[in-house]
């Protein structure tokens, strides 16, 4: 599981270092824009998942031994 995980997070860091790279000889504000862009969806993604990841963990809270339970259960485990 830590290994998807490691494969996943240099998958991320690859292409965010080759949209950079492309940019790299194009106009500074196109720069800048795709900067912000990359910034803005990884921020809304993180952001989105936390949420996801409280939700569950007040589901949780309110009814134990459910399916939400479990799910933030394996969530944890994930995150770990």
């Amino acid at each position: 599981m830590r290994e998807m995980q490691r494969c996943r997070e240099r998958w991320l860091v690859v292409v965010a270092a080759g949209v950079l790279v492309l940019t790299a000889g194009c106009d500074p504000t196109l720069q800048a824009t795709v900067e912000d862009g990359i910034i803005s969806l990884s921020t809304s993604f993180f952001g989105a998942l936390l949420r996801a990841i409280l939700e569950l963990g007040a589901e949780a809270q309110e009814a134990k031994g459910t399916a939400a339970a479990l799910l933030a259960d394996a969530a944890g485990r994930i995150f770990a």
